[in-house]
């Protein structure tokens, strides 16, 4: 049986990102989440939690997010959904219009924030992209991001994150 063990070091976790005119898709990559905690607000996404990473081998460790956004979100418009191996969130901007040269303020890189290829498509694109139009709902998300469908949420207390 193999033992896992937890270190004090508070990570950032692998997240991946790509937009379209009027939404995000913001995905936490991390294995076997314990006890989330998750809040989206109008200019920022938090998360805390211990899991395993794909990059980290099978030991726990504790993560932890604070991303000030790029611009404002639709804190009305959030969908989330979680398998075992990531928490996707699909995300309302609050003003449809330009792409965002990056999710978040601080320009310059971040290593644990990368894009999303298999979702991102050119702004001059976004018209093309089988499935991806407006109006699109949750279930061809989850089926494009590899299944898992709508989980129960994260339980407890949702600091304002509205799952309906």
């Amino acid at each position: 049986m193999t033992t896992t063990s937890t270190t004090s070091t508070t990570r950032n976790p692998p997240v991946r990102w790509a937009q379209r005119k009027d939404s995000l898709f913001v995905t936490i990559d991390l294995q076997g989440v314990k006890d989330p905690v998750l809040e989206v607000t109008a200019g920022k996404i938090t998360f805390k939690g211990e899991a395993t990473s794909h990059g980290t081998g099978p030991e726990t460790h504790s993560y932890a997010l604070d991303l000030d956004l790029y611009d404002e979100i639709n804190t009305d418009d959030v969908k989330e959904s979680r398998t075992e191996r990531t928490i996707r969130l699909l995300i309302g901007k609050k003003e449809s219009g330009p792409f965002w040269p990056r999710l978040i303020k601080e320009s310059g890189k971040t290593s644990y924030i990368k894009t999303d290829f298999d979702l991102w498509v050119d702004e001059d694109e976004e018209e093309e992209a089988p499935g991806l139009a407006d109006g699109f709902d949750m279930s061809q998300f989850a089926q494009m991001m590899g299944g898992g469908g709508m989980g129960g949420g994260m339980g407890g207390d949702m600091g304002g994150f509205d799952m309906s």
